[in-house]
């Protein structure tokens, strides 16, 4: 490891900016929509909510066992349309980022996404 991103780094984490800046957008016009939103059908709102976390745990259950497989052969794939991500065993992406921390950022998201679902499942109860 020389210390420096080289340039595919660099490429890949330009490509991985894009995603985020979209799913960003995508999570404020949901929040917007939300706050907005004063006369919704809570009924509607609880089973989005249900859906989400059924949808989330089978997610997982299929995901999390093979992880590294879906993670190098699945996800990659979908998500780029080049080879950037493929970092050399020595390079600096693959010192700061192994797949133990994509795995766990996964799971510390996937856990936030459940609990805001489950938060919204609650709070939405027909009085």
């Amino acid at each position: 490891m020389n210390g420096d991103w080289d340039e595919t780094e660099k490429l890949h984490f330009k490509d991985v900016r894009k995603i985020y800046d979209f799913l960003f957008l995508l999570a404020f016009i949901g929040v917007l929509v939300l706050v907005l939103n004063k006369e919704y059908d809570k009924s509607l709102i609880r089973k989005f909510a249900l859906s989400n976390i059924v949808f989330m745990v089978v997610l997982f259950s299929f995901i999390l066992p093979f992880f590294v497989y879906f993670w190098n052969q699945i996800f990659h794939l979908i998500m780029f349309n080049n080879d950037y991500w493929m970092f050399e065993s020595g390079s600096m992406s693959s010192f700061l980022f192994p797949n133990d921390f994509f795995r766990n950022s996964i799971i510390f998201i996937g856990l936030f996404f459940i609990l805001e679902n489950y938060m919204l499942f609650v709070k939405n109860k027909k009085k």
